[in-house]
């Protein structure tokens, strides 16, 4: 499988293709921090149409809780909330996103953290976008 050169320090918010399309077995890594009095970050995987397939969103300003979710013909859909909330406020994390034919699958610092159920055909994402109290570090594609 390709691997392609990472993506050092970029400007948040960060929006990119997604560099070698999507597919199953596809894992996008994001390592980063979030600021000393971060209220939130997101990560999303937007559709060629502007649909979101997978809104992923820690919140510390809402009970430290992780917020999923999709955004179709501008509705968003219900949220799935998990209050196993990982991330800490001035702490560096590292996520992966890997695309598997049912889910997302969502780890982090290398721990299990949550499956995410397709909402959209996965094939339909092109790019991601990250955004919120964060600093990013890396983001790879592999």
């Amino acid at each position: 499988m390709a691997t392609f050169a990472p993506i050092y320090n970029p400007a948040v918010p960060f929006q990119s293709a997604i560099l070698g399309g999507i597919a199953v077995g596809k894992t996008v890594r994001i390592q980063g921090q979030a600021h000393s009095n971060a209220g939130w970050f997101a990560v999303n995987f937007i559709c060629s149409n502007n649909d979101i397939a997978f809104h992923f969103n820690p919140r510390f300003s809402d009970g430290n809780v992780t917020v999923c979710n999709t955004k179709q013909g501008g509705d968003w859909g219900a949220e799935e909330r998990r209050h196993k909330m990982p991330f800490k406020q001035n702490t560096y994390f590292d996520i992966t996103i890997t695309v598997m034919g049912h889910a997302f699958q969502v780890n982090h610092n290398g721990e299990y953290l949550l499956e995410y159920r397709h909402r959209l055909p996965f094939q339909n994402i092109q790019s991601i976008q990250i955004a919120g109290d964060l600093n990013l570090g890396c983001v790879s594609f592999s």
